[in-house]
């Protein structure tokens, strides 16, 4: 009797060993999962462990690719490959729990996004975002908004992403986030200065800088002078920039300049210096990472060569910067067509694989119930013939709406082609008058004698031709010229801002055609005080308007 009890003991010992090994594998997974937020590099560590072979339940499977996926996004890793989270979407598609889905639903639209497949990653982003809010998290309701805000930016649609990055700004807040929260506020000051509301743009992001700085947070600093000096360069304030330029400097040796900052900056401090400093710099980026960098670097190259004067060299950086920007139209074009291309494709291997599983099904069953094999049948062929005529309508509406946006760019790339023309015609024009006004006054020089008396003489013919550009003939060419060269501008404020006098006209169309203040006031026989005067009350006049373009710059 003994006996018999010990054996039995032995054999419960040994299957409680193998199954406390057989459970191992889940335990690490567990231990990888709860950790994971606060101590990703710990979670990676674990998983890497792992044997791969061990994973025999599907389950395990799944949890393995989300808990890997994730570690390696929280480590900084920049992936590009779904095909280990899209494993983890499926199962947990079928299976569950919801709360699984949520998170490889996000991180596949991350990786998508880091690919730039942005018209695939917003549908995952999104699903992951309804989830969220679902189940009342504050915390992934926040990172699921702010990737569409991303989205929604790198596409070009800012005024749509005001919407999702405050929903982030206030989710992170109610998740006691105070970092993430900062961050998504300075995205949203960067977002207002894309839509043109710069100065609510500054203050956002002022107010937080000066929180970092306080605090020595040197990441958020920086992070929001870049985006300072986006705003306070687009919105043409020089001086300003400058100075947050400046500022953006004293932290070169840890975070380099971006590309985009470095562009602006020459463009608005051209010189010979400036622009062999930015070409040497350019030397050590080996390669542009996107299109919008290819665009501001040729760009600079076209300010450059039209400040000095060499309209053949900056005509040939235009040809190289449509040849850019059709590209990335042609790009995005294909990338449409190729994404409804493979979801129709996939879609329609769904299908089939669906019907050959009904039918499978239906067969069965019909071998057990045969009297209601008919009706079966009827009603399965009929609700096919439905989704197909359903599918149908649908497929040919997408058809329409893709000829119409090709029409659409059609256009686009023929106004692009018609204003090339326009630009190469102007400065053929202005390349034949710019020796003019030098021809005539070696003309008047060489005329008279080398003498004091002759000098007085050249010096108020000069005088007169001065005042001959305050006649209403010559002022009148100016403002034909204008309205030529820059979209009608004097017809645009004429009509718009009727209220303001014909001499007011004339000093603006001066200060348009580009006359510093010095010309103006010999011009109209004014002070220098009183010329500021008068642009400073002009401004503010327009400005206190409804003129539909007083934007405009």
């Amino acid at each position: 009797m003994r006996k018999h009890l010990c054996v039995i003991i032995s054999i419960i010992i040994i299957l409680c060993i193998i199954e406390s090994c057989s459970h191992r594998t889940p335990h690490k997974l567990q231990r990888a999962e709860a950790v994971m937020e606060s101590a990703p590099d710990s979670a990676l560590a674990i998983l890497d462990s792992i044997d791969t072979a061990s994973l025999t339940h599907a389950s395990d499977r799944a949890l393995y690719a989300l808990l890997l996926t994730q570690g390696r996004i929280k480590t900084y890793e920049v992936l590009t490959d779904d095909s280990l989270v899209s494993t983890a979407v499926r199962y947990y598609e079928d299976h569950g729990p919801d709360s699984n889905l949520m998170k490889s639903l996000f991180y596949q639209g991350e990786i998508l996004s880091n690919n730039r497949e942005f018209s695939k990653a917003i549908i995952p982003s999104m699903r992951a975002r309804e989830m969220a809010i679902s189940a009342d998290n504050p915390y992934w309701h926040a990172k699921a908004s702010e990737l569409i805000t991303n989205i929604l930016v790198s596409t070009y649609q800012s005024a749509s992403a005001i919407e999702y990055i405050t929903e982030a700004i206030e989710n992170y807040e109610n998740s006691n986030l105070q970092k993430n929260h900062r961050y998504c506020l300075l995205d949203l000051g960067i977002i207002y200065g894309n839509t043109g509301d710069y100065e609510r743009g500054k203050a956002i992001i002022d107010s937080i800088c000066k929180i970092a700085r306080h605090e020595s947070d040197s990441d958020m600093v920086v992070y929001g002078l870049s985006g300072l000096y986006q705003n306070l360069y687009l919105y043409g304030d020089k001086d300003g920039s400058n100075r947050c330029y400046e500022e953006l400097k004293r932290f070169n040796n840890f975070y380099p300049i971006s590309l985009q900052d470095l562009s602006w900056y020459t463009q608005s401090n051209i010189s010979d210096s400036s622009f062999r400093e930015y070409e040497k710099t350019m030397v050590d980026y080996s390669n542009f990472t996107t299109a919008k960098e290819k665009s501001n670097y040729l760009n600079t190259k076209i300010i450059y060569f039209k400040t000095k004067g060499v309209p053949d060299s900056a005509i040939k950086y235009y040809d190289s910067l449509f040849l850019v920007l059709n590209h990335e139209v042609d790009s995005a074009l294909m990338q449409s067509v190729v994404s409804i291309q493979k979801e129709y494709s996939d879609k329609r291997v769904l299908e089939e694989t669906e019907k050959s599983e009904n039918l499978k099904n239906t067969i069965i069953i019909g071998a057990i119930f045969f009297i209601l094999i008919f009706v079966v049948v009827f009603i399965f062929v009929r609700q096919q013939s439905r989704l197909k005529r359903f599918e149908l309508e649908n497929r040919l509406k997408d058809i329409i709406n893709l000829s119409n946006e090709l029409k659409l760019k059609e256009k686009k790339l023929t106004k692009l082609t018609a204003s090339n023309s326009k630009i190469r015609q102007i400065s053929e024009d202005l390349y034949k008058m710019k020796w003019e006004t030098l021809n005539n006054l070696c003309n008047e020089y060489f005329d008279k004698a080398d003498t004091e008396n002759s000098r007085r003489i050249m010096l108020s013919n000069i005088e007169k031709n001065i005042k001959k550009l305050s006649d209403n003939r010559s002022l009148l060419e100016i403002e034909r010229a204008l309205n030529k060269y820059m979209d009608g501008i004097m017809i645009k404020l004429r009509s718009q801002c009727s209220s303001l006098k014909e001499e007011d006209f004339r000093l603006l169309a001066l200060i348009f055609a580009g006359f510093n203040s010095k010309s103006i006031c010999l011009i109209f026989s004014i002070k220098i005080n009183s010329f500021y005067s008068k642009r400073r009350r002009l401004i503010d006049k327009i400005e206190a308007g409804n003129a539909p373009d007083k934007k405009i710059k």
